[in-house]
Parts: structure tokens; sequence; C-alpha cells
């Protein structure tokens, strides 16, 4: 029986229900013009049966805050997992079930579904999506006041870390949800080194690195109003405060670094996004040669947390340190400009990022002029030392073509930094940055995001990351140029 249809450059097509699924056998028989023939036989798998998908399971455990995935299905070798961004894990059948979330953050839904593949490629449908939200994150003390202010310091980050030195008082009125500040102790920070370069002898770089105490004890007493009772006549038609208990722990208070060039204060050096695990390095410009200058610092605390966070009671302030030892500073640096320019940058991201458009490429009739890694919520690093040119929403363009958040970095060396589309722009602190601010290399600039608009509709989960000679946008250069990491191991999406 005659199973194909012979097309006119040799090839040879199956008729349709030629064959069977599993397997089959082909003979063919082949005649030349001079009447010699041959004959073979071809032995094949028929499979286009999808493989069968039957459920998900989410198993989680709030010891080791993990979420595993276990998925019950038939004739499946390989499984594509999603989650609301895509794919988030490809595995085979002998690492079912499979870790997805490890360390889960409190109060987040997690959300997943899957599509299995069979060895010969044959591919089911679409899941159900499984969902888990994951619980608050607790206190892990009880509370110590009473009833009616169970939610007191809920909210507060403890350290079971006995750090000394920094420590704080306050006094929480519960009847009037208000915080007061008492005094605070504040350890002097550490000055270490101090550095003086210049790219151009134009602006000259005083850099100071040290270290401080990044934590501080907190010492809260709480009052209330006590109840009415006919056996004590203060409390008859008026408020008597009464202490009703206290709490102590430790919070992270974004605490700043202060440069002083001959005690006089430089705003510009304070900066939340350079200080972390007890160490600060921070800098300042001037105009002129600064050596022999006396540089000291001076650690700066900035309160703002919730003393009660059910009824959005605030603590709010700042306080100083004393000064720190004193450093003169040292000749200036010239450096190459350059040179440095070569392979100036690190990546943007702690990890490898497929690129979903380069520098260059045509779309919709504009020149992209920087480069798009498509990512879905991933931090975002500063891909060196410079100084916030812009932080907030992109309102120099139209509603159509927006960046949305944005983050303009001038660099040391004269180059800028452009980081667009982003969910934030905020510090490792959980601060938004601020024009003037100090970030270095390395430090948190925002969260991959979908803001802004291409042609009045957003572009999905991205970071557009543009490289530019000035401010202007029309400086763009190629950031492949200047980025230093193997280009060959970014995949192209």
């Amino acid at each position: 029986e005659k199973l194909f249809r012979e097309f006119s450059d040799g090839r040879y097509k199956a008729k349709s229900d030629s064959f069977r699924e599993g397997e089959n056998k082909i003979r063919v028989d082949s005649v030349d013009r001079a009447g010699n023939s041959s004959s073979s036989e071809i032995k094949f798998d028929a499979d286009w049966t999808p493989p069968l998908l039957q459920d998900l399971k989410l198993i989680t455990d709030k010891d080791t805050r993990t979420i595993k995935l276990k998925i019950h299905g038939r004739g499946w070798q390989k499984a594509y997992i999603y989650n609301l961004a895509g794919i988030h894990k490809v595995i085979s059948i002998e690492e079912n079930p499979v870790t997805l979330v490890t360390n889960w953050t409190g109060s987040t839904q997690y959300s997943f579904y899957a599509v299995l593949e069979d060895k010969a490629g044959n591919r089911s449908a679409k899941s159900r999506m499984v969902t888990y939200t994951t619980p608050e994150d607790e206190n892990p003390e009880e509370s110590l006041i009473g009833k009616g202010a169970a939610s007191y310091l809920n909210s507060w980050e403890y350290s079971t870390d006995d750090l000394e030195g920094a420590s704080c008082h306050f006094n929480f009125f519960i009847h009037e949800s208000r915080a007061q500040l008492i005094n605070c102790s504040l350890p002097s920070p550490i000055l270490d080194e101090v550095d003086q370069y210049s790219y151009d002898r134009k602006l000259f770089f005083i850099e100071a690195r040290g270290r401080f105490s990044d934590r501080v004890k907190i010492d809260a007493k709480a009052y209330n109003c006590k109840r009415f009772s006919w056996d004590d006549p203060d409390t008859w038609f008026k408020c008597k405060v009464v202490y009703v208990g206290k709490r102590s722990g430790y919070i992270d208070a974004s605490p700043a670094i202060m440069m002083y060039v001959n005690e006089h204060k430089q705003p510009q050096s304070k900066s939340r996004g350079l200080v972390k695990d007890k160490k600060f390095v921070t800098s300042i410009f001037k105009e002129t040669d600064h050596h022999g200058a006396d540089i000291q610092m001076r650690s700066v605390l900035d309160f703002d947390f919730y003393m009660d966070k059910e009824k959005q009671v605030k603590a709010v302030g700042s306080e100083y340190s004393p000064y720190s030892n004193m450093i003169e500073v040292p000749e200036v640096r010239f450096l190459d400009m350059d040179v440095e320019r070569a392979q100036y940058f690190r990546f943007p991201f702690n990890e490898i990022v497929g690129v979903t458009q380069w520098y260059g490429e045509i779309n919709s009739g504009m020149v992209h002029r920087g480069i798009d890694f498509g990512s879905y919520k991933k931090k975002v690093y500063a891909m060196n030392d410079g100084y916030i040119k812009y932080a907030g929403w992109d309102s120099h363009s139209t509603d159509c073509l927006s960046g949305g958040n944005v983050v303009l970095i001038k660099h040391d060396n004269g180059l800028y930094s452009l980081y667009a589309h982003m969910e934030d722009y905020k510090n490792g602190s959980g601060h938004k940055w601020r024009s003037g601010d100090r970030i270095r290399r390395g430090d948190r600039v925002g969260k991959t995001g979908n803001s802004g608009f291409f042609g009045c509709k957003p572009l999905g989960y991205h970071l557009h990351l543009e490289v530019r000679e000035n401010s202007r946008w029309s400086s763009h250069v190629n950031p492949k140029n200047y980025i230093d990491i193997d280009w060959d191991k970014v995949p192209e999406y």
C-alpha cells in the first residue's frame, strides 16, 4: 500500500491516518531505470498523545519558610513551571517534588502553574493556578503591656544580637496614639581612611571609609489611661496616665553618615545607600584641591518606624552622634579618564539576566537607545560610583511615551547611566533615592518593573538600561562597550 504522496523535488509526505500511535514499520522498495531493485525496512515509534497533568499541590513549611511543588501526572519527562511573570523553573521528572521558594517573604502571595512535556515533545494543556499566601511575620516576643495594646511594637525588626553602644529611649502614650523620644546615646563612628582623587583636575573627590554601629537598641515605656474606678477619684471625668509595661529590641533605624571638612557640615555626603554591615563609604566633590583639610564624621539616626502598626503611630525624628576621630586629606591622585572608562561598569544585576532588545535595534521606527533586560521584580544595582542626577517618574516625555520610574546617575568619570521602567527607586534601606544622593557601585538602585508606556501601552516587566556621554538623551552610547561582562554568556530572548 502506498502510504506517501510524492513531490516533484523528491520529498514524500505521509497521507493522513497512515500510521498509528506506537511502533510502525515501513518497507521501501526502490527500482532504477535499468530494473535494479532494493528493499529496506524502517521502524519507528509514533507518539502524539500529550502527557496527562492531573493536579498540582503546594507543600509549605513555616519553619524553613520554603514552598515546594508536587506534580501529579503521567507520561511526562519535563515540566515547565510558571509564575505570574513568566517561566520560573524547568525540571525533570526525577526532581519532582521541587523547591520553588526559599526564605519566603511574609504576607506575600505566590502563584504557579505548570505545563508538562513528554519525550516526544508533546505538551499538556496549562494546569490550574495554585496559590499560597505566606503568613505575616510574627513578633517573636509576647506583649508585655496588657489588653488593648497587643499590636505594640509588632512591626519592629528584632535581632538576637546584643549590639552594644547605640540606644534610644521612648515613651509611648497609647491613649493619645503618640510616641515621644526621650534621649539617644549614639557612639562616635570610627574613621579609618581618607582618599582624594580627580579625573579631570576640575572636580576633586574626597572619599572617607570607616565603621559605625548600624543598629540601635530601643527601650520603650508604654502608658495608658486607667479605667474609671469609684475607688480612685483621679479617674473620675479625666485621664489618669499610668505605666503599663515596657519593651526592648533592636531596629534598623536607617542610619546615615555625614562628613565634616574643617568642622563644616557637607550635606551632599549624607546618603542612606552607603552604610551596610557596620561599615560606611561616602564621598563629596569639591572644585579645589583640599590637601591637608581635616575630615571628621558623624552618624545620623533618622527614625521612621511604627510604634503601633494598627493605629499607624510612627516614631519620627533625627539624632546625631558625637564627632569621629580626625584624619587629614592626603595629596590628590589623578586618574586617567580614558583608561577608567574601558570596562568601567559592572553588570546591573547580581546574576545573568537575558536581553529582550539590544541597543540600536529599530522598534516602531525608533532607534532603541539602550538595552532591555527581561526580568520580573529583580533588584537592580548601580554599575559604578556617582551621584543621583534624577530619581522619580519620567514626566519629561508624553503620557504615551514614558520611562516610568527612572534613576539617572552621573558617574565620577563623567558618564551617565539611566535605569528605566522600574517598579521602585529605593535604596537598600527602603528609602527613595533623591537628587544629589551619593551612590556607590553595587548599591540597590531599585527593582525591575512594568512602569511607563510605549505607544500608550505598558511594555511588560523589564529594565531599560542606557549609558550616556552626558545627561541629554541624544548622547546615548552602546552599553556593551562599557560593561565588564562576557556578553556571550548573556542569553537573548
